[in-house]
């Protein structure tokens, strides 16, 4: 299951969702922002999608970017770099992870160009 922020047809702005397969369930009261849904376990996600009132279909909404319409930074942690740590003689079980900061201008939409 993945958070998902999107516009759907004849829905007025940005809508927060949680995509199972192809279908979204659509979480109301979010106004777009999804950073309350982070703090959710796994099975709190699943029991908001299963009690949705409204979804829709993958392919009949437009997919923006994930974190929110203003973020005040974005503070990244390399942890998911594994191929380079054999490169580096890195142990990401036991080294301290390397952190780097990206511009909000590198957030697009998925089908951004």
């Amino acid at each position: 299951m993945k958070v998902v922020r999107y516009i759907a047809e004849n829905d007025p702005g940005v809508a927060v969702g949680l995509l199972e397969g192809d279908t979204i369930a659509e979480v109301p009261g979010t106004n777009g922002e999804p950073g309350a849904l982070f703090q959710l376990s796994a099975t709190g996600l699943s029991d908001i999608a299963t009690s949705s009132i409204k979804s829709h279909k993958l392919d009949e909404v437009r997919l923006v970017n994930p974190v929110g319409s203003n973020p005040g930074k974005l503070l990244m942690i390399a942890g998911n770099y594994h191929h380079t740590d054999a490169l580096l003689d890195k142990d990401p079980d036991n080294d301290t992870p390397s952190y780097f900061i990206k511009p909000r201008s590198a957030l697009n939409d998925p089908d951004a160009i």
